[in-house]
């Protein structure tokens, strides 16, 4: 396990993981029950791998903005302003052709989305 995956998850991660629970709920992929006793993993999970294991069984989540496309940094296309902490490191790497920069492919559980951010750091 990752040290990232090992560590506790924070209390506006087990928010976004409870979110997308409750967005299946909404599209009739959970009842209420296996909702309670998912979102309870979330909230009693000691490790981020362990909290995100409550979405274990469930296709991910359409991406959404969560607020209105506004003034960013500007990157590259596709890539990360800054890498979540709840992201998923995947075993893609690769040097983009244009800066010459390792860039590592995170994938974020909630949703599925992919995100492409420096391997070196976050």
């Amino acid at each position: 396990m990752a040290d990232a995956d090992a560590a506790a998850p924070t209390d506006e991660e087990r928010e976004r993981l409870a979110g997308a629970l409750r967005r299946h709920v909404a599209d009739g992929r959970l009842d209420l029950a296996e909702f309670e006793v998912r979102v309870a993993r979330v909230y009693g999970a000691a490790t981020r791998a362990a909290a995100r294991a409550a979405l274990d069984g469930l296709p991910p989540l359409d991406a959404s903005p969560s607020r209105p496309a506004a003034r960013r940094k500007r990157t590259r296309h596709g890539e990360a302003v800054r890498i979540e902490p709840h992201w998923v490191a995947t075993g893609e790497v690769f040097r983009d052709p244009s800066s010459g920069r390792v860039m590592r492919v995170w994938v974020d559980p909630t949703d599925g989305s992919r995100h492409y951010g420096q391997a070196d750091g976050h």
